[in-house]
């Protein structure tokens, strides 16, 4: 669940650094990401969602041994991200910041 959480955390820091903006903590990147792309329209609501899911899940899998996260919350995750990351980096190509390939 972790490296599907940070997959996405650090797609959501792209995208944030694409337009400008830099921040210091993961919790501090998660609400810019909601008020800067997703507030404004320039992404689906549901990427928000998906990375407060994605980071509450992780720190439960990292931290909470003994309830922890199974393997179908990490297999109904993965969908998840995988879209995130697609729509990040379509947003990224869009803007002219990485390039097709």
């Amino acid at each position: 669940m972790s490296r599907l959480y940070y997959a996405m955390f650090y797609a959501a820091e792209a995208l944030l650094l694409a337009e400008g903006h830099t921040f210091s903590s993961q919790r501090a990147v998660i609400s810019a990401f909601g008020r800067l792309l997703i507030k404004e329209g320039i992404l689906p609501k549901e990427l928000h969602q998906w990375l407060h899911e994605a980071f509450d899940k992780g720190q439960l899998s990292d931290y909470e041994f003994l309830t922890g996260i199974g393997d179908a919350e990490v297999a109904a995750m993965q969908p998840k991200e995988v879209q995130f990351v697609e729509q990040a980096t379509s947003f990224l190509r869009q803007s002219g910041m990485i390039e097709e390939g």
